[in-house]
């Protein structure tokens, strides 16, 4: 993964333009992905993001049933399954793969700045697809989510187990 920066674009769900290598990216505000003490990678913004606006949208994820995600699985080495486990996060009783640098959003129950818009006051309804911000948000820092916001399907939960993988509802418990 690079640590380049990538440019906002004013085209609804792209984040870079086109010669951009990062231009797959949904993000709406300039950021970079780099290393983080304790975290391993780590989204930063690189630009200050006003309360209430959106900052990502899932243009590249895949949805997983139980079934799905196990054939997705099945010829995967171990550390690409574990690596996997560990960045999806779950919608009812489905998982979801952010295939772009949204995977690097890390956890915080109390210092989190982004979250679903129906977390907002007053809520914003897209159909809970799109990350926003909690509050104004200051240019370098972390992008952070509450993980607790997120569905863990007993199946995943399973499979987290079966690997010795924390799962997202392992990480809420353990870590601010």
């Amino acid at each position: 993964m690079s640590d380049t920066p990538c440019e906002s674009n004013t085209k609804e769900g792209t984040s870079a333009p086109a010669e951009d290598p990062l231009a797959d990216s949904g993000f709406h505000f300039k950021y970079v992905v780099q290393l983080a003490p304790g975290k391993g990678k780590a989204v930063f913004t690189l630009e200050p993001i006003p309360a209430r606006a959106k900052i990502w949208s899932p243009t590249h994820v895949k949805y997983y049933d139980e079934k799905e995600f196990k054939e997705r699985i099945k010829d995967l080495p171990e550390i690409e399954i574990k690596k996997l486990l560990n960045h999806v996060y779950g919608k009812g009783e489905k998982v979801i793969e952010c295939i772009d640098d949204g995977q690097y959003v890390n956890h915080s129950k109390t210092k989190n700045n982004i979250t679903d818009g129906m977390w907002l006051d007053p809520p914003i309804d897209d159909g809970h697809t799109c990350c926003y911000a909690k509050r104004d948000i200051r240019a370098g820092e972390e992008l952070v989510d509450n993980y607790a916001d997120y569905d863990n399907p007993q199946w995943y939960l399973d499979l987290c187990k079966k690997y010795n993988v924390e799962s997202a509802h392992d990480v809420v418990e353990k870590y601010d």
